[in-house]
């Protein structure tokens, strides 16, 4: 790609870099949730690239449904790890129609 078709980010009227392309950004996601004061899920450390995690549920998608601006936001790496953690919640506590 040439540097001069990618975005530049502009601060106080001169260039200070280029805006990356959503393929080439990743996300850090760790976490420690507890339910009902047990612990629930910990993730000491994963990185998540952009893309939909592979058989993600169609509810799960619904849930953290893009919002849509210039730009398509589905496949971005900060939605696959929140997908992720939605489903690992999600296989731990059950579904209401699991019930």
């Amino acid at each position: 790609v040439a540097l001069s078709s990618v975005p530049s980010v502009t601060c106080c009227d001169r260039q200070v870099g280029h805006l990356p392309a959503t393929d080439k950004v990743v996300a850090w996601f760790e976490n420690r949730i507890r339910f009902r004061g047990e612990p629930l899920l910990c993730e000491p450390g994963r990185l998540f690239y952009a893309g939909v995690p592979r058989g993600m549920e169609e509810r799960l998608r619904i849930m953290l449904s893009p919002v849509f601006s210039h730009i398509p936001r589905e496949d971005h790496c900060e939605r696959a790890g929140y997908l992720q953690l939605l489903r690992a919640i999600s296989r731990r506590v059950g579904h209401e129609e699991d019930a």
